[in-house]
């Protein structure tokens, strides 16, 4: 059994409207997947003929993969380095998501577990961006058109309350908890001594 949370995510996740890049003050917005914008690597993605959940074609060798993950000005690290551990088995993200194609409406679903019960997150496709010369995504992007990443992130967002609650530091063993339902556990190893 799952919970629905509302789609209208951009009244539920407080995100700033300034943010300071290089000196300069810049207004953050948010802005569909459908209008082209400068990813984190400086590539373009021409909006909606370019994205899609997924770029998986076994005929090019295309597949989820931890590289296709590029972290923003966010601080959730821990977070995506728990998501591309997860990507060395591709089937562990696919199966996050109800659907795994492009959505006319721009609506999608990701699955996380909380409390020993999956639950569906419903999201939109519109991220933060700011705006220089560009559109530039502020947070995660992914190293192509796909937009598996900034979903995953989003949803992860949704879930704790707000990007401010992602970013301020956590452990990749609640992401592992959150996204198999296998058991996680954060070990301590100490460092020899140095003689």
């Amino acid at each position: 059994s799952s919970i629905i949370i509302p789609l209208n995510l951009e009244s539920s996740l407080t995100l700033p409207t300034k943010k300071t890049v290089g000196g300069e003050e810049i207004s953050v917005t948010w802005s569909s997947s459908n209008t082209s914008v400068i990813d984190n690597l400086g590539n373009v993605t021409r909006g909606n003929e370019d994205y899609k959940v997924f770029d998986v074609d076994d005929s090019k060798d295309e597949r989820i993969e931890d590289d296709d993950i590029i972290q923003g000005t966010l601080g959730d690290c821990y977070f995506l380095s728990a998501i591309a551990a997860l990507a060395a088995q591709p089937v562990y993200i696919e199966r996050l998501f109800y659907t795994k194609d492009k959505t006319n409406t721009g609506a999608y679903g990701v699955y996380y577990l909380v409390n020993g019960e999956w639950k569906l997150v419903v999201l939109d496709d519109y991220f933060p961006c700011i705006q220089k010369k560009v559109k530039r995504w502020v947070f995660s992007s992914a190293n192509g058109t796909e937009i598996w990443v900034m979903l995953l992130e989003k949803a992860w967002a949704k879930l704790n309350g707000t990007f401010s609650r992602i970013g301020c530091g956590g452990q990749p063993h609640e992401v592992f908890e959150c996204t198999t339902d296998a058991y996680s556990e954060r070990l301590n190893v100490k460092k020899p001594a140095l003689t």
